[in-house]
């Protein structure tokens, strides 16, 4: 069927073999698997935090912090970090994984499109925009990974906009599960 060498793992395919390519492609690939070490996967340790923000508060139209607290009405955990004025002060140095989701309710004339942007300090990780809808919940997410050292800020930044110089406010989801900022630290384990 094949050979392998003694030091990589490496397999060669027997020529005079008349398996077919896919029992060689298979054995290949379990040697691959087999021969370079662990793979990775990622865990969450027991550090992290979800904030929430109560329907019905009015997205504003220029840009600010987004207010995310923790209460029993929004928020579910805080294990090991904190947040104030909707800002993480990180205080263990590694690797977080950081959500933010935005719900809006639906609106008659769907004229708004709102946005949420995460930050680490002052520089932006990722964003997501959405237009509302006339007739749906709308719930847009941004999501990355960040390194952090001990005093980084995390926080996201929303507004509204419409066409035409309106002025009014998109308004958040009545449900409160639509709208979270999760911030949890995680580590590359072997498999």
């Amino acid at each position: 069927m094949g050979s392998t060498t003694a030091d990589l793992l490496i397999w060669t395919p027997d020529e005079d073999d008349p398996a077919e390519p896919d029992v060689y492609l298979k054995t290949m690939a379990e040697s691959i698997e087999d021969g370079v070490g662990d793979r990775l996967r990622t865990q969450e340790l027991a550090v992290g935090l979800k904030a929430g923000i109560s329907g019905g508060t009015g997205i504003p139209v220029t840009t600010a912090i987004a207010p995310y607290a923790i209460t029993a009405a929004n928020g579910n955990f805080r294990q090991g970090l904190d947040i104030s004025g909707g800002v993480v002060t990180v205080s263990t140095p590694g690797m977080y994984v950081v959500t933010a989701s935005l719900g809006i309710q639906p609106k008659a004339t769907a004229d708004r499109t709102t946005a949420i942007d995460l930050y680490k300090g002052n520089t932006k990780l990722a964003g997501a925009e959405l237009l509302q809808s006339t007739s749906y919940y709308i719930t847009s997410v941004a999501s990355c990974v960040v390194n952090c050292v001990a005093g980084d800020t995390l926080y996201v930044k929303w507004h509204s906009a419409a066409p035409g110089g309106v002025s009014t406010d998109a308004t958040l989801a009545a449900d409160s599960a639509l709208t979270q900022f999760t911030v949890a630290m995680i580590q590359a384990v072997p498999v």
